[in-house]
């Protein structure tokens, strides 16, 4: 079951990644299109946001899990800033930079634990996570398209989710997996009362 888990967190961040990514080519010009890009990014971002919280796994520090966790729900804050944005006036920004924050305050902390793997996934994202908040200044000063203003921590995304099930556990898992096997008794066999 732990092996279940851990691809489909793996497959969930490629995917949010990508759906991230495939908005891009998208030309919202009409009403429709723009409200397919919509779907797409709050599509994309639950994904990821749907990962860091079964990546189990690879974050088995507590810290970890939940800097991964805040990080992925900043950036679901961040897509839907313009709706918050009605009744609290924060910029996109900001939630990006608070993102990037926990993502490198839970790179430090595995780091500081000795989790390699979960240390480099976590890099990755507050790099990416980095990248984008600074388009997000620079498309503020006209100076890109927001447009691209995802694209960095898409790309970031993908990248984590492919580390992701590269550095999956295989020997924990299958140990966890013989643990259960071993406690539960044979098939037609019922404990006697």
């Amino acid at each position: 079951m732990k092996r279940v888990v851990a691809v489909l967190a793996a497959t969930l961040m490629i995917s949010g990644g990508l759906v991230l990514v495939s908005s891009l080519a998208v030309d919202y010009i009409v009403l429709r299109a723009y409200a397919l890009v919509f779907v797409l990014h709050a599509l994309g971002f639950a994904m990821i946001f749907a990962a860091s919280l079964l990546a189990r796994d690879v974050f088995t520090q507590t810290l970890a899990r939940v800097m991964v966790a805040s990080g992925s729900a900043l950036w679901l804050l961040c897509w839907s800033g313009f709706l918050i944005g009605n009744f609290v006036p924060i910029p996109l920004a900001l939630w990006a930079s608070l993102a990037s924050a926990a993502y490198s305050v839970g790179a430090v902390a595995c780091v500081l634990r000795h989790e390699r793997a979960a240390a480099v996934i976590m890099s990755v994202l507050a790099v990416s996570s980095t990248f984008s908040t600074v388009v997000m200044l620079l498309a503020a000063a006209s100076l890109v398209s927001p447009d691209f203003s995802y694209a960095p921590f898409a790309i970031g995304a993908v990248i984590g989710g492919a580390l992701l099930f590269a550095f999956q556990r295989p020997h924990r898992i299958l140990e966890a997996d013989r643990r259960v096997s071993a406690a539960a008794p044979p098939l037609g066999c019922h404990p006697v009362s």
